[in-house]
């Protein structure tokens, strides 16, 4: 029965933290977003990664080193155009692609998001709480068993909260400081 309680409380931190990070998905770029990006060069309109070798050097960062040196001030509109933070480096030779950025309507949107799946957590958490006492007393246990179970609930339950609570916080302070 103990196991039961805590696979219980610590499949909905799990899932809480899977659902957080679903919010937070921008943080990473990928080649995918890059290979829809629009470049006008020559009053044609091209693909960046026609006019440019895309390479990852890792979930933040892009570097994007152009064919053609005079069409990096192209590239440069074209990633601003979709709110891309990007570093020109070594000369205006090449760029490096940055996270995305996150302009303050997205970012109160998004800490709202957050609140509200924090909200939803702390509910499903009590509901899980409930159900489980509601479990034990149906059970023809002794006293002292049931008074156990219920004192590893509520145990169970302050720590779970508690994980959410903090989570919930990381997030918050990664949006306050310029995430």
């Amino acid at each position: 029965m103990l196991n039961i309680i805590i696979k219980k409380f610590e499949n909905i931190f799990i899932s809480f933290k899977k659902e957080i990070k679903k919010k937070i998905f921008f943080n990473n770029i990928n080649l995918n977003l890059l290979d829809k990006i629009k470049i006008n060069y020559n009053n044609k309109t091209y693909y960046l990664n026609e006019l440019a070798n895309l390479k990852i050097i890792n979930n933040n960062i892009i570097h994007i080193i152009p064919y053609i040196p005079n069409i990096i001030k192209n590239i440069e509109y074209a990633l601003n155009k979709i709110n891309l933070y990007f570093i020109i480096k070594n000369e205006k030779k090449y760029l490096l692609l940055i996270k995305k950025k996150i302009n303050n309507i997205m970012k109160i949107d998004l800490l709202k998001k957050i609140k509200y799946i924090y909200l939803i957590y702390l509910v499903k958490l009590k509901i899980i709480r409930e159900k489980l006492i509601k479990n034990i007393k149906k059970n023809n246990l002794n006293k002292d068993n049931i008074f156990f179970l219920l004192k590893k609930i509520n145990f169970f339950f302050q720590e779970n909260k508690k994980k959410i609570y903090n989570y919930y916080n990381l997030y918050i302070k990664k949006f306050k400081n310029g995430y």
